[in-house]
């Protein structure tokens, strides 16, 4: 075979992962919004009344973080359509490339494994994003879906150490949550800050 050949081959399988800018591409995941968001309301509000709220956010740490983005007609709640109108935000960013900085009683808490699970509700749509903190307590995620990073939407995020013990309700039974998006307040210099 031809040099010529086979640069050209090699420069064609370069742009079929990466694009023209030479980055690698990320692909939206199959959001739904509508389904997604009567998934949610289906999973999440116990009491009937079509809106996740009050104790019913204590089930769904993800959503619970993101709810002042969520909630546009300020009753503390997330209806379906609210929801919908969320997931629809993350059609435009695909993935992000974000990292975390775990604290614990102002340590960083080292060689940790980071769980970024997805809410029930989109756990057929986005792939959970795994991270292990080095001696800062940092690190940077990762998932099946992207090599850097983690797709938009929202997580329930769990610390699990073999080195450390990390409380069940940031672990096990995690309260901890996090969304995906270009709008997160969380994420400080490209990393999700949680001090334990």
């Amino acid at each position: 075979m031809k040099k010529g050949v086979v640069l050209c081959i090699t420069l064609g399988a370069i742009f079929a992962v990466c694009g023209c800018s030479g980055k690698p591409s990320v692909s939206v995941p199959n959001y739904k919004p509508e389904r997604i968001a009567e998934k949610a309301i289906e999973l999440f509000d116990t009491d009937g009344d079509g809106k996740i709220g009050g104790v019913e956010l204590d089930a769904c740490p993800g959503l619970k973080d993101a709810l002042k983005r969520v909630d546009t007609d300020g009753d503390s709640m997330a209806n379906a359509e609210e929801i919908a109108q969320r997931v629809r935000s993350w059609t435009q960013i695909g993935g992000l490339p974000v990292g975390c900085a775990i604290t614990l009683n102002g340590q960083p808490v080292q060689y940790a494994n980071v769980v970024f699970e997805p809410e029930p509700f989109l756990e057929d749509v986005i792939s959970p994003a795994t991270g292990e903190t080095d001696v800062t307590g940092t690190c940077d995620l990762k998932s099946d879906a992207l090599p850097y990073g983690a797709q938009g939407g929202m997580y329930r995020v769990r610390i699990i150490s073999e080195t450390q013990t990390i409380p069940p309700k940031y672990s096990s039974e995690t309260t901890l949550g996090a969304e995906v998006s270009n709008e997160a307040p969380g994420i400080v210099q490209g990393r999700y800050r949680f001090d334990l």
